[in-house]
């Protein structure tokens, strides 16, 4: 498996010990959050940190990436100056990734100044390099864009990481939107993401800000593979939702989807198995419209079910509220 697990990660800089603030002496949890995140995703040894945040240099309905080779930065705009790191950027990675997510329509921007990593990637940082987990980084700043575009590219860097053979670890950086926090913090502790990724529930039409947006594109990474999931710990502090949480790959569902699609006993990926069935059904479901073109509900719930169970096997839940042209009884008798 190319991406071996993916967090979410706060960024509030309060949570950082070495800036004093009345917020900071009351985020406990999240710092032991923080610290057993980075130590569960150091145990992997990955050979890059994806980390996909909604802060730094964001493009309205576009993803930028830094394209140079080294990047750091400090906190000192915290009044924090010692909190400093710097990082080797993976340029393979982080430009493939640029590449195949522009091939799927998804605008994008390489950066080609003096980067500088801001407190959307350094608060994270600051617990995973303590916790062991020192490795280069890709770091892609998301604007606001439509949850389709968000999930495709998390199906990009899949792509780009397989293609060079890396193995990496996805983190999304940031706090949770009030309005969302507590039913996202639930379907995580589910392991139901469907809400999370259903932009005709609340929490699609209410998240669009902090965290939601690089969460995912994160989810996207794991592009229906069956996963496990756990919250580590979860707070609120200045009207946000402080959520750390950890979502990987389980081994025995990916089993089971391998074996039903007919894969061999020897641990063949069930993504790659599936991929000649997904294809059919993207270009089948091309021909109903495109949703980021205004594709209409029915459609687009449609195109959702159709690849949801050719990735997975599995039949989504209804959205909540069901549309009125959806309830009751239609079709041929």
């Amino acid at each position: 498996m190319t991406v071996l697990a993916v967090g979410l990660a706060p960024h509030f800089p309060g949570v950082v010990p070495e800036i004093d603030s009345t917020e900071s002496k009351k985020l406990k949890k999240t710092r032991e959050g923080l610290t057993e995140l980075g130590r569960r995703l150091s145990t992997f040894r990955p050979d890059a940190l994806v980390v996909i945040t909604p802060v730094g240099p964001v493009i309205p309905n576009a993803i930028a990436f830094w394209s140079l080779g080294e990047i750091g930065g400090d906190l000192s705009q915290f009044d924090a100056p010692e909190v400093r790191l710097v990082r080797r950027i993976d340029q393979p990675l982080a430009g493939l990734a640029g590449k195949l997510a522009a091939s799927a329509g998804i605008q994008t921007a390489a950066l080609e100044v003096e980067p500088r990593l801001d407190h959307g990637v350094l608060v994270p940082l600051y617990f995973f390099d303590r916790a062991g987990l020192r490795c280069p980084l890709a770091v892609f700043s998301v604007g606001p864009m439509s949850v389709g575009k968000l999930y495709r590219f998390g199906g990009s860097l899949i792509r780009a990481a397989e293609v060079l053979g890396r193995r990496v670890a996805v983190v999304a950086s940031g706090e949770l939107p009030e309005a969302i926090s507590q039913p996202a913090v639930e379907a995580l502790s589910q392991g139901e993401l469907w809400p999370l990724i259903d932009p005709a529930n609340a929490i699609g039409r209410h998240g669009w800000d902090g965290g939601y947006l690089p969460l995912i594109a994160a989810i996207g990474a794991l592009e229906g593979v069956p996963i496990k999931t756990q919250v580590i710990s979860y707070e609120r502090a200045l009207g946000a939702g402080l959520a750390v949480a950890y979502l990987e790959p389980d081994g025995r569902g990916q089993a089971a989807l391998a074996a039903a699609a007919g894969a061999e006993e020897d641990g063949a990926r069930p993504t790659r198995q599936l991929l000649p069935l997904l294809r059919e059904a993207r270009r089948f479901t091309a021909g109903l419209g495109d949703q980021d073109r205004g594709q209409s509900h029915p459609v687009s719930l449609a195109r959702t079910a159709l690849e949801t169970y050719v990735r997975t096997g599995k039949k989504i839940r209804p959205p909540i509220p069901l549309a009125p042209e959806l309830v009751g009884r239609a079709g041929v008798r």
